[in-house]
């Protein structure tokens, strides 16, 4: 097994000994072994401690030790985004010139895509760590911001679960909706086309930044975390005027974030956009975070 395979061993949980680093998702924290084998233990006496470890185990431990991992992560901002710590690394990156731009985005799309393309079911190929019932309790919030018939575009649509799922809820409401989906990731649009091969000519391949779409629409459904802090403000200026439809709904979201907090909203009304509708909803497995969405309406 090499260093690699070994490290994959080790994992957090927000919920388990407060993030600490632990082993294979059980109950026994990487420090625990660690301070055994300097106290003197062999990984054969520690194994007759811990029956549940793998001498595989141990030696993760080491190799998580000499590569000098920190893997402690902040809980709060892993309830509002599991890969926050990459989302930051990326950032920094780019603010300090080690990246570029164009690079951020390749990156980014590398990453997303790998995780997504290897999940088992369709909630996690569009970005959803839940069950069915938490996907409808989560993602049906939007149905809030669709209050007539028209055209929907699904910006950043991965394999096109969210707009498959709007359609269905949508049906008995006396509403028509076209559904549309745009993504970066060749990879995850050509999923969506497979999966939903009667929208094959709706789903579109581009950076949501720069990609000008053939026609506008009368929704737009976007998270402002597919482009760099610093260019948000210019990619919902670039939705505004080339996505949506004159009388037409830019939707942010879903997004989470602290209860009491509204430093999104709070930041675009700072650029100058007005939102006209807000829909937030309780996350049940955390206290502190809620889901949240915004629209602004382009009059």
């Amino acid at each position: 097994m090499n260093k690699n395979q070994l490290l994959n061993r080790i994992s957090v949980n927000p919920n388990i000994f407060g993030g600490k680093p632990i082993i294979r998702g059980i109950r026994i924290k990487v420090e625990n072994v660690l301070a055994l084998l300097e106290h003197g233990a062999t990984p054969e006496e520690i194994l007759d401690d811990y029956p549940d470890l793998e001498i595989d185990d141990v030696y993760a431990c080491i190799a998580y030790n000499t590569e000098g991992y920190n893997m402690q992560i902040d809980p709060i901002k892993y309830a509002m985004n599991r890969a926050y710590q990459f989302v930051e690394e990326q950032q920094k990156a780019l603010d300090d010139g080690s990246i570029t731009e164009a690079q951020w985005f390749d990156i980014n799309k590398e990453f997303f895509t790998d995780a997504y393309l290897s999940a088992d079911n369709p909630r996690a190929q569009s970005g959803h760590g839940g069950d069915e019932t938490r996907w409808r309790y989560s993602r049906g919030m939007i149905l809030e911001a669709i209050h007539k018939s028209g055209t929907f575009l699904d910006v950043g649509c991965a394999n096109g679960y969210l707009i498959e799922s709007l359609h269905r809820w949508l049906a008995g409401s006396g509403l028509e909706v076209e559904f549309y989906g745009l993504d970066i990731s060749e990879g995850l649009a050509e999923l969506a086309k497979k999966r939903l091969p009667h929208w094959q000519d709706r789903i579109y391949i581009g950076n949501a930044l720069y990609w000008i779409p053939p026609v506008k629409f009368d929704f737009v459904r976007t998270g402002l975390e597919y482009v760099p802090l610093g260019r948000q403000k210019d990619y919902i200026n670039h939705l505004l005027i080339n996505y949506t439809a004159q009388g037409g709904r830019l939707i942010i979201g879903l997004y989470s974030e602290e209860r009491d907090k509204k430093e999104l909203e709070s930041q675009i009304r700072a650029w100058g956009y007005n939102p006209t509708g807000y829909c937030e909803k309780s996350k049940t497995d955390n206290e502190i975070v809620s889901y949240k969405m915004l629209w602004i309406d382009k009059d």
